[in-house]
């Protein structure tokens, strides 16, 4: 008699579903347990595909025969120019495979190639519903012709048309210089009616930011979620340059499917389920004016990045931000990762102070070089909903902006902040220990903070520390910070870094980084009858901790605050979900041999991690 397993190999029709609804990792156990190596489970391995330079002929050719149940695609224009050119051979054959079954598309009826049209266009603006849908109205002759001349758009239509489920879109860098090309490409996405999440990365010659943007952004398909558009632009040129020899054939096939693709209109209705959106332009601006009513698009909007509106008077970027925030109602979460002409974030801050008190959520801002204080005073207005702060790169920040956020931000879980080459900011661990910190909820705590000479070099007598009732002076500080860090029994990821001058050089002549110091004491458990210190001891409540990153050098441990093996079975016991942890030596010629302590914390604790390399001067800040 059959077994359950046997009958379930011979059902093809019940494989492929139970398929479709699997991860990459459970097919791969799908398909040993059906055969070795399943036919219908292979083309679920092309689901999710990045597209690069390095793909065969051979294999996408392969790729495109299972391309119908993609779902994620990540590309470039070369890459997709090189992947239709792989396929494109196969046109015209009597029997195309598959993929060329989709590329060549014959409608039974006209309502297989009529393009339908919605409120959001005019009756003579239509709307394709798929890629296919517009290959059969742009017709084949015209399409060959137009990939012949090297049109991107029109390669990237037959790419997209091999995959009619897909969801998620990554198109990386592509040149669109012309009007044409960028409402070819326009068209192409609103056919790409599946489409939840699409992010482009264009950069042109002679087209502005804004006549983009506005093609692009009235043509996006109504059920996407997430959106994002990296636009960089050269020295934009008035006029293309003259063109001597002019094809009169290519003019002729341009014009052919300009007239077929129609000008793009306004959209009317807004994009109700777009929740994300991102626009970083490269070195430029958009005019306020243009901007704002994109946004009113957007009722649903939750996270944005913060436009880049030039340099303008505070009453005007603070009138813009209003603006903005009562056409997005929902707005929560603020980005700012390209500030090449928003350097002091002047939008991010009129935006903190002109959306509704404790409405934001979380702040994302690289190289910030801040005003005085401009940005604690600007999230004390949303110091009740603040769950998360990240400066990456900060070029320099005010110490009172920061203690402001410690202090009065009451549900904050996850503060970053990262320094770049040309940081110049300092954090005073005596300013962070003032008072209480007003959140306990951490989950992500970096910090680089400055430490005195007594505090990164303790000097004391065994002798005297062993019958002392209190602790040195220079050690107030430093319990102080770490009661405060032992207090947030929720943390996961702790990264604590001695800030380096830059001047500074060791005996060799190498710049002394993060990686040379050490935080005293943090990492040894206290023993006062050996005249030891410690707080290790303080950290007990940390039992979520799983990384612990920054200025733990083993080498650099003065006498009294040695790591041994009683630090090691603590950490065991203490940190059970530990898997990562910076414990740094030098190397000696070439060779770094673990101390027996750290050797017995790998054994002990599965999966655990340990970077006990000093890897060298090069990126010392991040």
């Amino acid at each position: 008699m059959e077994t359950a397993l046997d009958r379930f190999k011979d059902m093809s029709e019940l494989i492929f579903m139970v398929a479709s609804h699997l991860d990459h990792n459970d097919i791969a156990s799908l398909r040993l347990t059906c055969h070795k190596y399943h036919d219908i489970c292979q083309h679920f391995r092309y689901r999710d595909v990045r597209l690069t330079h390095r793909w065969t002929k051979e294999g996408l050719q392969t790729l495109a025969k299972s391309a119908r149940l993609m779902r994620s695609l990540a590309s470039n224009e070369a890459a997709c120019t090189f992947y239709y050119s792989s396929i494109s051979h196969n046109l015209g054959k009597s029997t195309p495979p598959m993929a060329v079954a989709v590329l060549v598309p014959v409608p039974l009826d006209n309502s297989t190639c009529t393009p339908s049209t919605t409120s959001a266009t005019t009756p003579s603006t239509p709307r394709w519903t798929s890629p296919t849908q517009l290959i059969a109205t742009l017709a084949r002759d015209t399409l060959r012709g137009l990939c012949d001349m090297d049109c991107f758009p029109a390669k990237f239509l037959y790419v997209a048309s091999l995959s009619p489920r897909l969801t998620v879109l990554n198109l990386g860098v592509a040149k669109i210089n012309t009007a044409f090309e960028l409402n070819f490409l326009a068209r192409v996405l609103s056919s790409m009616s599946a489409l939840r999440l699409l992010s482009l990365t264009l950069f042109s010659e002679y087209l502005a930011a804004e006549k983009t943007l506005k093609a692009i952004v009235h043509s996006l398909p109504a059920l996407l979620e997430s959106f994002s558009l990296h636009y960089g632009t050269f020295q934009i040129q008035r006029l293309p340059p003259p063109n001597e020899e002019v094809n009169d054939e290519e003019v002729r096939l341009v014009d052919r499917a300009s007239a077929l693709l129609g000008p793009i209109t306004e959209r009317r209705e807004p994009l109700r389920r777009l929740t994300d959106w991102g626009l970083v332009i490269d070195y430029g601006n958009i005019e306020a004016d243009f901007v704002v009513p994109l946004f009113e698009l957007f009722p649903e909007l939750i996270t944005m990045d913060v436009p880049s509106i030039g340099f303008q008077a505070p009453v005007h970027t603070f009138d813009v931000a209003t603006r903005i925030s009562k056409a997005c109602p929902k707005l929560r979460h603020l980005r700012k990762l390209h500030t090449h002409t928003d350097k002091e974030g002047t939008m991010a801050l009129a935006f903190l102070h002109n959306m509704p008190v404790n409405t934001v959520e979380s702040l994302h801002i690289a190289r910030l070089s801040e005003d005085v204080r401009t940005f604690g005073d600007g999230l004390d207005f949303h110091k009740g909903s603040i769950k998360s702060i990240i400066f990456d790169g900060c070029r320099w920040i005010d110490a009172d902006s920061l203690v402001s956020i410690f202090f009065q931000s009451s549900i904050l879980e996850v503060f970053r902040i990262t320094m770049s080459s040309d940081s110049r900011f300092e954090i005073p661990l005596e300013r962070l220990v003032t008072q209480q910190w007003a959140s306990t909820k951490f989950r992500e705590l970096k910090l680089y903070l400055r430490l005195t000479d007594n505090e990164q070099n303790p000097e004391h007598p065994t002798d005297a520390l062993a019958i002392a009732e209190s602790i040195p002076d220079w050690a107030i500080g430093l319990e102080r910070f770490y009661r405060q860090v032992g207090a947030l029994t929720q943390l996961r990821i702790l990264d604590l870094r001695v800030a380096v001058e830059k001047s500074r050089q060791d005996s060799d002549g190498f710049p002394i980084t993060y990686k040379d110091r050490t935080f005293p004491g943090l990492l040894t458990l206290e023993d006062r009858s050996k005249g030891r210190l410690g707080w290790l001891q303080l950290l007990d409540g940390l039992r979520s901790l799983e990384e612990v990153h920054g200025s733990f050098n083993l080498d650099a441990m003065v006498p009294g605050f040695e790591f041994g093996q009683d630090e090691a079975d603590w950490m065991v016991s203490h940190w059970p979900r530990l898997n990562f942890i910076e414990l740094y030596t030098y190397p000696e010629e070439d060779n770094v041999v673990p101390l027996p302590s750290v050797q017995s914390m790998v054994q002990r604790l599965p999966g655990l991690k340990v970077a006990r390399t000093y890897t060298g001067p090069f990126y010392p800040w991040q």
